[in-house]
């Protein structure tokens, strides 16, 4: 969202940024009180908040908690099953994998399945995927090959609901 789209402009931002430093200040406080050594993860998610839902009280319980909750129990499947199960285990965790990728898009499940969902998955996954010796050129190539893959589905997506629509006329 632009300044112009948010109504604010710059000098006003720039004023904006003294009580919202003192905010996430407060929240990394809290964190450090209780002993909470995941800081950056809860910042992660109160910038995604804000960002995405612009810190409303609705989104936050009816989007941003249940999908985040979602989240870390499909990161916990995602490492206990195959632990746990063997093959059938990996298959499983497979399965809710691609069950949450078909959820996200036809829209189902939102509130379960969301941007906070994504958001848990990749940063909780950190610390396994740290482990596999990735190294910036491998997430630029990643990158460069994820892009490429979705560009063509989107163009072949694209392209076959234009025909089916052509079929549609005739």
């Amino acid at each position: 969202m632009d300044h112009e789209q948010a109504g604010m402009p710059p000098g006003k931002a720039v004023l904006f940024l003294f009580p919202v430093a003192a905010y996430v200040a407060l929240f990394i406080v809290l964190h450090s009180l209780l002993g909470i050594e995941t800081v950056w993860f809860g910042l992660l998610l109160l910038w995604y908040w804000g960002m995405e839902k612009q810190a409303g009280l609705e989104p936050l319980l009816k989007i941003i908690f249940p999908g985040a909750i979602a989240g870390v129990g499909l990161v916990y499947a995602l490492i206990i099953l195959p632990e746990l199960l063997g093959t059938p285990g990996t298959v499983a965790a497979f399965i809710l994998i691609a069950g949450a990728v078909v959820c996200t898009f036809t829209g189902h499940a939102g509130m379960f399945v969301n941007g906070a969902t994504f958001l848990c998955v990749a940063v909780i996954m950190i610390p396994a995927i740290s482990k596999t010796n990735a190294d910036f050129l491998d997430f630029a190539k990643t990158i460069a090959l994820s892009c490429a893959y979705m560009g063509l589905s989107a163009w072949g997506m694209e392209r076959l609901g234009k025909a089916r629509a052509e079929s549609a006329e005739l």
